[in-house]
């Protein structure tokens, strides 16, 4: 959204109020907001680019052809599963798919949300899912940023993002929350480690 953003910025007064908000800050983007903030206060909560240290994480060693098995099973432990829960994807087919068998399986209300989807729609699912409509809503990347989403009480990644940054957007969706769940496969293991040692939490290969 670089572009969008600098078109925005050339269409405002000069003399407007500037504010950046982000879970986390890539360099890329330091370097650009040094060029268009002007004397910025930079105000820093918890650890840079990490997690927020109340979402509580559990890590499970998931192969793929056991992933929807393991998926049922926490959303049919009552320990585990605490509505609504938010599913990370990692493609649109995929995001229906699953909670097309999320519903048939389990029988709980469930809803995909990518962005194949109108703004309306998405719109009307994001507001079912806040207002309780929605037990589990499968979405993919689209609702990652940007958003606090208080009543989530379980977030699962499926499938695991592409990248740290996006895993702890993801996750501080919901911060003040004391609880996320994630399903994982081998393909970001090394950079989920040292994620996880850089916050002191214990991991077990």
């Amino acid at each position: 959204f670089q572009q969008q953003v600098l078109d925005i910025l050339e269409n405002i007064p000069n003399d407007c109020q500037t504010i950046l908000v982000s879970a986390t800050i890539p360099t890329s983007i330091e370097q650009l907001a040094s060029q268009l903030l002007h004397n910025p206060v930079r105000i820093i909560t918890g650890e840079k680019n990490l997690p927020c240290a109340n979402v509580r994480q559990i890590i499970l060693w998931v192969e793929d052809p056991a992933k929807k098995k393991k998926l049922f099973e926490i959303l049919n432990d009552k320990k585990l599963f605490k509505p609504p829960v938010l599913v990370f994807v990692d493609c649109k087919l995929g995001a229906d798919l699953l909670s097309e068998a999320v519903q048939k399986i389990t029988g709980l209300k469930s809803i995909s949300i990518h962005s194949e989807k109108s703004q309306i729609e998405r719109k009307n699912i994001l507001k079912g899912l806040l207002e309780g409509d929605y037990e589990v809503v499968v979405s993919t990347g689209v609702l990652g940023r940007g958003l606090d989403l208080i009543s989530v009480r379980l977030v699962v990644n499926f499938d695991m993002p592409s990248s740290m940054d996006e895993y702890v957007h993801q996750l501080n969706i919901i911060w003040v929350v004391p609880f996320s769940g994630i399903n994982i496969n081998a393909s970001l293991i090394a950079l989920l480690y040292s994620l996880l040692t850089t916050i002191n939490m214990k991991f077990t290969p």
